[in-house]
């Protein structure tokens, strides 16, 4: 049963660092994409902020209704989300609603993602939460730190739209690691 549950760690912690390289690679440059692209205010930029934290604390809510009927689909659904959402801001300039609305999905898709990842991460070594939980929060804190520095280095060398594929591609990437069924476990 152990040796089951270590790639499942693994995988978790692969995950991890991709959903969250690839949100903060996007996510820290959303400011300047809401003033630049969306041709928003900083009153309304504040408020399309809000907005998404609030819209984070609801899929927070939402993940932890259904989480324990699906764990993989949770965290799929809101990888894709993630990933989608900031590749399809991209294609909108200038078009209000409609940033709004994607803004919020991604705010309600990554707010369940840290609820998921803990879930995942407490399942795999159950034997262990406490060395799972400070790997998590470790990996988390180092993608955090590493996905703005690369999102930066792609809005140096490109522009924000690099940023916003670059971390849609990451979190994509971070949904594919559940193709591995048998080693994820979730």
């Amino acid at each position: 049963m152990q040796e089951d549950r270590i790639p499942a760690a693994r995988i978790a912690l692969l995950a991890t660092a991709l959903i969250f390289l690839g949100h903060f690679a996007a996510y820290t440059y959303i400011t300047p994409y809401l003033e630049d692209r969306a041709h928003f205010g900083s009153s309304a930029v504040t408020l399309v902020l809000l907005g998404y934290g609030v819209a984070g604390l609801a899929g927070n809510f939402a993940a932890g209704a259904i989480i324990g009927s699906s764990l993989r689909a949770v965290y799929i659904t809101a990888a894709i989300l993630v990933a989608a959402t900031a590749v399809l801001l991209n294609t909108l300039t200038g078009a209000a609603p409609g940033v709004v609305v994607l803004v919020m999905l991604w705010g309600a898709a990554f707010g369940a993602v840290p609820l998921a990842l803990q879930t995942w991460i407490l399942r795999a070594p159950p034997d262990a939460p406490e060395s799972g939980m400070a790997l998590l929060v470790s990996v988390c804190q180092i993608a955090l730190a590493a996905g703005s520095l690369i999102g930066g280095m792609a809005v140096d060398g490109y522009g924000a739209p690099a940023a916003f594929a670059l971390g849609g591609t990451l979190a994509l990437l971070s949904a594919a690691t559940q193709i591995f069924p048998r080693m994820s476990r979730v």
